[in-house]
């Protein structure tokens, strides 16, 4: 129907008999590799620095399992007590009230314009079904995603209830876009019965998206925000597919146990709606369109993309509750970025998604318990510290392996193979889904996304967007980035050496209080 100058293939989130059988060669290998080295690993005698090797990283998975349990215990209690009564109680009053007016905010930038129809025609079906009168701002690229909105409108009928106002985009990011966006709906003087959706150009809703979402603003004056479970339609193989599934699953598992406490980690820009006077007011603007913290090394720095994480800041510091809904559905167009392999691709995106998150978290612990409760705080504070405690376990593996006996990286690896799958698999039963991939994908998110926290840690000004030319273009400061790297090279020596400690492989030339394992 249109063209774009880019144009992407996305297919449905179904296996192929390509994708089943790369999974059927990986789980036997996975299969092969676990006997054997069992079979080898029980013929090793390395006592008893074996002993130590296993109570440390007992210790850790300990501590680990047992806040991922808490979790999972909670999300259960969420999805199969909390939520179903608050399902019904809003269904009730959906069936008796609805909002004076809804308000859509939604972003394209130069998506496919095949998508882009799909993506608003889903909008305006849902308003349809809804049936109050509704404003679609739409901040677009040029005068093909005009022409898109037109369509959708005459697909549609024309129906005189639906206003789309296109924006153009200046270019200078997402940010600025929503920002004007919000201006824009509050010059319209907003009822206080109403609500702001927003959305991602790239994000098409389930039917009934709005019905069942909205009534919850109705059934609880005291909700401020909610947002909703993430499907994808996913453009590559087996492993990209099976990497945002398995995103996806976790998503939804921490996102359900946060919202048993009236919270959630992130109002994520997919599909998130907002009460329309929070939305509107001076400050919510400015957070979106201008958010920053103050850095003791780099001064102001200004996040050119987490627009998520600063609504979300905003609502938990006001107090106001926000709520996971679980059985509706935002499907987006997924894809790594163009041109990328896999490494590359996920890469790139998790150094934005954990670049968001740092910049965001240490001011989020800073407003205490009191906003948020013990759990979710305690969650967030999780954040800064499991980067750190999932290096131990290779860190060890590697320093009994180089000092006692290679063994200890075979010990290491079989028990990654077995609590990963086990994991994996306990991650599948939430979500109804499994994939022999997950538990080689799942270790790889944490190796690979602890490693690019703590990189990220110490670069917090370097930033981008993986879609748009925005960030910090500034010419770089060397001597900031020597800086950086030196501190974090010292971290990092310092984490192995206290690891060393803890072990017993070094110890004081006194043989003092460090050694808390007798290896003797």
């Amino acid at each position: 129907m249109f063209r774009r100058r880019k144009t992407n293939r996305f297919s449905p989130g179904v296996r192929s008999r390509a994708n089943m059988f790369v999974e059927l060669l990986v789980g036997l290998v996975y299969i092969i590799v676990f006997v054997v080295g069992v079979t080898i690993a029980s013929s090793q005698e390395l006592a008893p620095m074996a002993r130590v090797f296993f109570l440390t990283i007992g210790i850790i998975a300990i501590w680990r399992y047992t806040w991922l349990g808490a979790h999972l215990l909670r999300a259960r209690k969420f999805n199969r007590e909390v939520f179903p009564e608050l399902r019904e109680e809003a269904d009730e009053v959906g069936e008796e009230e609805k909002i004076e007016h809804l308000y859509v905010l939604i972003t394209s930038y130069f998506l496919d314009l095949d998508h882009t129809f799909q993506v608003y025609d889903s909008i305006v079906k849902n308003a349809l079904e809804y049936g109050v009168p509704t404003t679609i701002v739409a901040a677009i690229t040029d005068d093909a995603d005009e022409q898109v909105l037109r369509s959708v409108l005459k697909a549609n009928g024309n129906p005189h209830s639906i206003e789309i106002v296109a924006q153009f985009q200046s270019g200078t990011g997402k940010r600025d876009a929503m920002a004007e966006a919000l201006r824009s709906i509050a010059r319209r003087l907003p009822s206080p019965n109403s609500v702001v959706v927003f959305m991602d150009g790239d994000v098409r809703l389930d039917p009934d998206a709005f019905t069942k979402t909205i009534p919850f603003f109705l059934a609880d004056p005291e909700l401020g925000a909610l947002t909703t479970n993430n499907g994808a339609m996913v453009e590559g193989g087996s492993w990209v597919r099976e990497w945002y599934a398995l995103r996806y699953a976790q998503r939804n598992i921490y996102m359900s146990s946060l919202s048993l406490s009236s919270r959630v980690l992130c109002l994520t820009g997919r599909f998130s709606v907002f009460r329309t006077d929070v939305a509107t007011e001076p400050d919510f603007i400015d957070i979106v369109e201008d958010d920053s913290i103050r850095h003791w090394r780099f001064g102001k720095i200004r996040f050119a993309s987490g627009d998520d994480k600063s609504t979300w800041f905003y609502m938990l510091r006001r107090g106001m509750n926000m709520l996971y809904v679980p059985d509706v559905f935002a499907i987006g167009y997924e894809a790594l970025p163009e041109g990328d392999g896999f490494f590359t691709g996920t890469t790139s995106l998790m150094v934005r998604w954990f670049r968001n998150m740092l910049q965001t978290n240490w001011r989020a612990v800073g407003l205490g318990p009191g906003k948020m409760g013990w759990f979710v705080w305690w969650s967030i504070v999780d954040q800064r510290l499991s980067m750190w405690t999932t290096l131990v376990g290779p860190v060890v593996a590697v320093l009994l392996a180089m000092v006692i006996h290679p063994a200890f990286l075979l010990f290491y690896a079989l028990w990654i193979m077995g609590s990963r799958f086990v994991t994996a698999a306990i991650v599948g039963m939430r979500s109804d889904r499994f994939s022999i991939l997950w538990p080689v994908l799942l270790y790889y998110n944490q190796m690979v996304g602890s490693s690019i926290k703590t990189h990220v840690l110490f670069r917090l000004n370097r930033q981008g967007w993986t879609r748009q030319n925005v960030g910090d273009n500034a010419e770089r400061d060397r001597f900031q980035d020597m800086v950086s790297t030196m501190l974090h090279v010292t971290t990092v020596a310092a984490f192995v050496l206290i690891v060393s400690f803890i072990t017993g492989l070094l110890h004081m030339p006194n043989d003092g209080g460090w050694l808390l394992f007798d290896v003797a």
